[in-house]
């Protein structure tokens, strides 16, 4: 049975991530929110083995309750419902890990929730994303109660329409397979320049430059006003390989990425120890949706790994 010192770092650094949300300001203090958010996975995850195994004592229970709603409520309170699938897929991993069994009620419960959120989606966000006023938590959950308890139209098939394009990103690959390179040549390895940079933390390179990949993928292949310098588009990897090395480079790149994921298999999935199995999955969680340039998510992943491995 873990001591309490344990559960109690544990606990402390499961707290340490909620702060990225409870306090906007970090965000201004280099490398301090990935750090932190990181270290909240790690204790997260920690707390949650403890749990289904039995072995975690009632005020650890307590906080572990009060992390995950927190966590949930901050993660919806973003208005991506991908932040919040993000927490569920690392519950569902760690169920996976210790159960040895698909938690189909814990998947059944988010399709749920998908289902009840997803009509009323672009509304909700265009109060909290685009209203003109800065609002709490609170004040973004209680619009997000107010739009569920109003009666509405049958809802509107394109919302799923969309849904669908949006995780295929079958409209986006189309898009450039036409424009490029016939009209606009291909990027060259343009975007595989920022995982130079993301191996380097700020603090100790403050001046290192910030990389803009999905703006400027959105600009150059013309998916965004050319004057539009505030906007990201996500940049999944397929389509990533493809603007920068064509078809030659997908087939390469895919491959590589398949090995890369293998190879992380291979490292939690052989009896690993509990913090090795954190600090890898606290890592490389968000990898489940690949929509953001490949070289900056690796580049975070490799950095996290580093750090905490070093750390532990």
């Amino acid at each position: 049975v873990p001591g309490s010192k344990f559960i109690g770092t544990a606990i402390g650094m499961a707290w340490t991530g909620l702060l990225v949300f409870l306090v906007p300001a970090i965000n201004n203090i280099p490398s301090l929110p990935h750090i932190l958010e990181a270290a909240g996975w790690i204790g997260l995850i920690i707390l949650y083995m403890e749990y289904l195994r039995g072995q975690l004592p009632n005020f650890g229970k307590i906080n572990l309750a009060l992390l995950l709603l927190g966590m949930a409520m901050e993660r919806l309170a973003t208005g991506s419902l991908a932040n919040l699938a993000i927490l569920l897929v690392v519950l569902a991993m760690v169920w996976w890990r210790e159960r040895g069994r698909i938690p189909v009620i814990l998947i059944g419960a988010a399709l749920l929730v998908l289902a009840i959120l997803n009509p009323i989606k672009a509304a909700w966000r265009e109060v909290i994303w685009y209203g003109g006023t800065e609002m709490s938590t609170v004040d973004k959950l209680n619009v997000l109660e107010a739009l569920l308890t109003t009666p509405r139209p049958p809802t509107d098939m394109r919302a799923s329409e969309t849904n669908i394009n949006r995780l295929g990103n079958t409209p986006t690959l189309a898009w450039t397979l036409k424009v490029c390179p016939s009209y606009i040549p291909y990027w060259d390895g343009g975007t595989f320049v920022t995982v130079v940079y993301s191996l380097i933390p700020r603090f100790l390179y403050p001046d290192k430059p910030v990389m803009y990949t999905g703006n400027e993928f959105g600009r150059r292949y013309m998916l965004l006003d050319v004057n539009d310098f505030a906007t990201a588009f996500n940049l999944p990897w397929l389509i990533d390989f493809y603007v920068n090395f064509g078809v030659f480079g997908v087939f390469v790149g895919m491959f590589l990425a398949g090995v890369l994921l293998g190879a992380i298999g291979m490292i939690v999935g052989r009896g690993c120890s509990d913090i090795t199995y954190a600090i890898w999955l606290a890592a490389t969680h968000s990898l489940f949706f690949a929509e953001s340039s490949f070289a900056l998510m690796w580049g975070n992943v490799i950095l996290t790994v580093a750090l905490f491995t070093v750390l532990f």
